[in-house]
């Protein structure tokens, strides 16, 4: 394999992975302590409906975020790892960013007809797999430029 990994798609990667492990840990928290819970909760509220009744459970209570969401972000997560690691998938998105429309159309069909929770996860995933591509791509042109001294 040639791919050659920066340090920014490191972070990028971890910071996925510590947001899912937050959407995780709002309702185990919130059963075993409340008010740990409530803030996680609370923060997500800003990005989310969190309506009970589209969300999966976990100890009863409901996950921080609906199960479309939760499917947006935890299929951001693989999304990254084929662009990193398959080369071709990330090449074909990067020449034809247009593709991006056939992934996020069952998205948009499933808003239309009876869905379940499984269908908003499954359609939220496949939405946000690509996205990565670009997102990635841009950490990856992000040039840091060292701190000059202005002294001379």
């Amino acid at each position: 394999m040639d791919f050659q990994a920066s340090s920014r798609y490191y972070l990028l990667l971890a910071a996925s992975v510590f947001w899912i492990l937050l959407i995780l840990a709002a309702p185990f928290l919130s059963f075993y302590y409340q008010e740990p819970g409530s803030y996680i909760y609370l923060f997500f509220s800003g990005i989310c409906h969190q309506q009970p009744d589209r969300c999966f459970l976990l100890k009863g209570l409901p996950m921080a975020v609906c199960a479309r969401c939760f499917g947006i972000y935890a299929g951001f997560i693989p999304g990254l790892l084929a662009s990193a690691y398959i080369p071709r998938f990330r090449n074909l998105m990067l020449a034809h960013p247009r593709l991006l429309i056939l992934f996020v159309l069952p998205m948009l069909i499933d808003l239309l007809l009876p869905n379940t929770h499984w269908s908003r996860f499954i359609t939220g995933m496949a939405a946000s797999f690509p996205v990565a591509v670009f997102v990635h791509q841009a950490i990856d042109q992000i040039h840091l430029k060292p701190i000059r001294s202005t002294i001379t």
